[in-house]
C-alpha cells in the first residue's frame, strides 16, 4: 500500500547531477508533510518500472490537488507516527504508556473524519478513496481509550471501581495533611520558626522550610539542610503518619494506573493489524497530501500518459528554475518539444549559457518526476510516455580514486549507455564529445550517437560540434534543436526551436566578453573558411528566421484586430436590425392599439347613438371626451416641449443664434445677464426672456434670410461697415 515501487525504473549512474535535482525537489516537496513518517515516505520517492503503478499514483496525486483546489475540509491534524506504538503492540506483556494510547486515539480520529470524507466523496475522487479501501474504521479502538483517559492524557477515576476508592481515600487523606500542615505552619510563625518558603517537598516527603536553629528542638524527621546552611526542611512528627498512609494510598494508585494500562494494552493489541492499516493510510495520505500542495506552488499538473516512450511537452518549465524564479521574482520562459518514433533523438545547440542545459534537464527530470508520482509543471495538454531506464552523463566526472580523466569517464559512461539503452530508454548527454580532441572526439561521437540511434532508444544532447548538427539533419530518427540568440541585444533568449541547428556565436560571445577586435580577427583567421561560412551561414538563417517570426507576429495581431473589428461590426449590425425590428414591431402594436381603441370608440358611439333618445346629449359627451384627450395629448406635448426648451436654455452662449417664439427671424445672441438674453436683430438689439427663446434646427437656417445674417454680422462688426 505504502508508495514504494516494486519494479523501479533504473537510473545510470545512481548518482549524478540530475539525480541530485530529484532529491531537492523531493525536499522542497518534504516541507509540505504534516509527520516524520510521511517526510520519511517522501525522501524514499524513486522512479517506478511500472505503468500501471505510475498511473495509480498520478490519479491520486492529482485527486489531491482537486480536493485542495476545490477547499474540501480534509482532515489536517493527528498525523502521528506511531511505529513505536505498533512494536510495543508486537511485545507479548508490553505496555503501552499514556502517551502512547493517546497518539493512537488521535490517528484513530483522523481516520474516522478521512473515511467519512471518502465515504461522501469517493464519486469525486475516486482515485483518493481507492487508498483507504478495504479499511474500514473500528469504533472499540477509540472507545476503550476514551473509557481510560480524559481529555488532558490522565486516567480517569471511573476507569476501574479500586482506582476511584483509593483516589477517594487518598483525597481526604490529603485533607488530612493539609490542616495538620495549616496548623503546625501557624504555630511555627508565630514562634519565628518558619524561613521564606513556607513548605516543599524532599525526597518525595513534604516538608515544612524552618530555621536551622530549631531543627533540634522541634520532634520530626529533618530530610535536607539548604546549601547556606540557615535553612532545615522538617517533617514534623505529627504528619509522619499520615504522609505514609498517604505515600502507600499513591503507590497504590499507581500500581491500578499501570494495571489499568496493561488491560487496555492488551484490549489493544488485538486491533494491531487493523492499527497497521490506519497508520499506512495516514502515512500515504500525508504524502499525497504534500505532493498535491507542492504541485500547486509549480501550477503543476497531470498530463496525458502513453504506455509507450514518448514525449510531448508543452509549455515546460524547469521545477527548480521556478522554484528560484517565484523568490526573485523573475519569469521562467518555457519550452516545447515532441519526440516521436520518426524523431527519437533531439540534438540541442546554441550559445553558451543560452539554456540547452537546462532545456535538457528539465525534460529528464520532469519524466523521473512523472514516474515517481509528481505532477509535472507544464499544459496540461502535454503528452509523456513511459521508460523503463534513465542514462545521465551531466557535468566533470573526473575520478581521482580510479586516475580517469573526464573524457575517460565519460567513454566508460558511453559504454555502459550501449549495453543498457533500449527502446524504451532516456539518455541525456550534455557537450557530447568535448573532452578530447575536437576533430578525433566529434568523430567518435558521431558514431556513439548513429549506435544509440540503431537502439532506437530516446534522447537529448547538447553540442557545439558541426558534424552531429550536420548528422541530426541527415540521419532518420535524429533531430536537431537550437537556442535562439538576440542578435541586437547580443544575449541569449533561452527559447527552444525545434528543426534547425544553432549557431554557437563563438565570436559574438566572445566580442561580447570584452576581448580586443585584434583577437578575435586573429582568431577567425586561424579557422577554416568552409567553417565560418557555415557559422555565418547559421547565424544568418537565424536572423533570418528571427524576422520572420517577428513579421508574422505583427500579421497575427493585425489579423486579430481585424477580426475584432469585423466581429464588433457585425454585433453593431446585428444589433441594429435587431433594435429597429423592435421598433418597427412596437409602432406596429401601437398602430394596432390604437385603431383598436377607435373601433372600439366608433362602435360605442354608434350603439349610444342608435339607443339615445336624446342625440345631442350623446354628441356632447364624446366632444367632452375628446376636448379631455387633445388636451392631455397637448399637456403632454407642452411637457416635453418644456423639457427641451430648458435643455436648449442650459446649452446658450453668447456668439449662438437664436430666434424668439413665433417669429422666423434669427438674431444672434450678444450676452445672457439675470436670465435675460441681450439679441443683436440685424441693427437693431432687443432684450428678451430666456423662456421666449426657442432653439433652431437646420430648416430654420435655410428659411432664414441670408441677407438679414449678414446685416447683423455687420452690425456687430464696426470694421465691416
Amino acid at each position: 500500500m505504502l508508495p514504494y515501487p516494486n519494479q523501479k525504473a533504473e537510473v545510470y549512474p545512481t548518482t549524478n547531477l540530475l539525480t541530485d535535482e530529484f532529491e531537492q525537489i523531493k525536499k522542497q516537496a518534504q516541507t509540505f508533510c504534516l509527520s516524520t513518517m510521511g517526510a520519511a515516505c517522501m525522501q524514499n520517492a524513486q522512479p517506478t518500472g511500472s505503468f500501471e503503478t505510475m498511473l495509480t499514483w498520478l490519479s491520486q496525486t492529482n485527486d489531491f490537488k482537486k480536493i485542495i483546489d476545490n477547499a474540501e475540509s480534509f482532515v489536517a491534524e493527528g498525523y502521528e507516527d506511531i511505529s513505536r506504538e505498533l512494536n510495543i503492540l508486537r511485545i507479548e506483556n508490553a505496555v503501552l504508556s499514556a502517551e502512547h494510547c493517546l497518539k493512537i486515539l488521535s490517528l484513530t480520529q483522523a481516520i474516522k473524519s478521512i473515511l467519512l470524507f471518502y465515504s461522501n466523496k469517493h464519486v469525486l475522487y475516486p482515485h483518493a478513496a481507492q487508498t483507504a479501501n478495504n479499511i474500514y474504521y473500528e469504533p472499540q479502538i477509540s472507545l476503550l481509550i476514551e473509557n481510560v483517559f480524559d481529555e488532558f492524557g490522565i486516567v480517569k477515576s471511573s476507569a476501574s471501581d479500586a482506582l476511584a476508592n483509593i483516589r477517594k481515600t487518598l483525597q481526604r487523606k490529603r485533607a488530612e495533611a493539609d490542616r495538620i500542615y495549616l496548623q503546625l505552619i501557624n504555630k511555627y510563625k508565630k514562634n519565628g520558626w518558619i524561613s521564606e518558603i513556607e513548605e516543599s517537598t524532599r525526597n518525595g516527603r513534604r516538608v515544612i522550610s524552618i530555621v536551622a536553629e530549631q531543627k533540634r528542638s522541634l520532634n520530626g524527621i529533618v530530610h535536607d539542610v539548604s546549601a547556606t546552611g540557615k535553612t532545615a526542611y522538617l517533617e514534623p512528627e505529627a504528619a509522619v503518619e499520615i504522609n505514609n498512609i498517604i505515600a502507600a494510598l499513591e503507590q497504590d494508585e499507581r500500581q491500578e494506573i499501570l494495571r489499568i494500562l496493561r488491560a487496555l494494552t492488551t484490549n489493544l493489541r488485538q486491533f494491531t493489524l487493523v492499527l497497521n492499516q490506519y497508520f499506512e493510510l495516514i502515512t500515504i495520505t500525508d504524502f499525497l497530501r504534500a505532493k498535491a500542495l507542492f504541485a500547486l506552488q509549480l501550477k503543476a499538473c497531470m498530463p496525458l500518459l502513453s504506455s509507450q516512450p514518448f514525449i510531448q511537452l508543452k509549455d515546460a518549465r524547469h521545477p527548480l528554475l521556478i522554484l528560484q524564479h517565484i523568490k526573485s521574482g523573475k519569469k521562467t520562459i518555457p519550452f516545447t518539444l515532441l519526440l516521436n518514433q520518426q524523431n527519437r533523438i533531439l540534438v540541442i545547440s546554441g550559445p553558451n549559457a543560452g539554456g540547452k542545459t537546462v532545456c535538457m534537464k528539465a525534460t529528464a527530470l520532469l519524466q523521473i518526476m512523472l514516474q515517481a508520482g509528481f505532477l509535472i509543471s507544464t499544459h496540461e495538454s502535454s503528452v509523456c510516455g513511459f521508460f523503463n531506464n534513465f542514462l545521465i552523463e551531466i557535468g566533470d566526472s573526473q575520478s581521482i580514486a580510479y586516475e580517469l580523466s573526464t573524457y575517460a569517464s565519460r567513454l566508460q559512461k558511453m559504454k555502459m549507455f550501449l549495453q543498457e539503452a533500449g527502446p524504451k530508454s532516456l539518455f541525456i548527454i550534455d557537450e557530447f564529445g568535448t573532452g578530447t580532441d575536437p576533430e578525433m572526439g566529434g568523430a567518435l561521437a558521431e558514431s556513439i550517437l548513429e549506435s544509440l540511434n540503431q537502439k532506437k532508444c530516446f534522447g537529448l544532447i547538447t553540442t557545439h560540434f558541426l558534424n552531429l548538427k550536420v548528422q541530426a539533419d541527415r540521419t532518420a530518427g535524429l533531430i536537431n534543436g537550437s537556442m535562439l540568440f538576440d542578435q541586437i541585444k547580443l544575449e541569449p533568449m533561452y527559447e527552444l526551436v525545434i528543426g534547425k541547428p544553432g549557431s554557437s556565436y563563438t565570436f559574438v560571445v566572445a566580442e561580447r566578453s570584452g576581448l580586443s577586435k585584434k583577437v578575435i580577427e586573429s582568431a577567425q583567421s586561424k579557422v577554416s573558411k568552409n567553417h565560418v561560412l557555415l557559422e555565418n551561414l547559421l547565424q544568418q538563417v537565424e536572423k533570418d528566421k528571427n524576422t520572420i517570426t517577428s513579421k508574422l507576429i505583427q500579421i497575427e495581431h493585425a489579423e486579430k484586430d481585424l477580426n475584432d473589428l469585423l466581429e464588433k461590426y457585425e454585433k453593431l449590425r446585428q444589433q441594429n436590425e435587431n433594435s429597429k425590428s423592435k421598433f418597427d414591431e412596437k409602432i406596429k402594436k401601437t398602430e394596432l392599439r390604437l385603431i383598436q381603441e377607435f373601433d372600439s370608440r366608433m362602435l360605442k358611439f354608434i350603439n349610444e347613438w342608435n339607443h339615445a333618445k336624446n342625440k345631442k346629449q350623446v354628441l356632447e359627451k364624446y366632444k367632452q371626451l375628446y376636448d379631455k384627450q387633445r388636451n392631455n395629448n397637448e399637456q403632454v406635448v407642452n411637457k416635453a416641449e418644456a423639457v427641451k426648451q430648458q435643455a436648449y436654455i442650459a446649452q446658450l452662449k453668447p456668439g449662438m443664434w437664436v430666434k424668439l417664439k413665433g417669429s422666423k427671424t434669427l438674431g444672434l445672441l450678444e450676452h445672457l445677464q439675470n436670465n435675460k438674453a441681450h439679441i443683436l436683430f440685424g441693427s437693431f438689439k432687443t432684450i428678451a426672456d430666456v423662456q421666449h427663446l426657442m432653439p433652431i434646427d437646420e430648416n430654420d437656417n435655410k428659411r432664414s434670410d441670408k441677407k438679414s445674417k449678414d446685416k447683423v454680422v455687420k452690425a456687430s462688426n464696426p470694421k465691416a461697415r
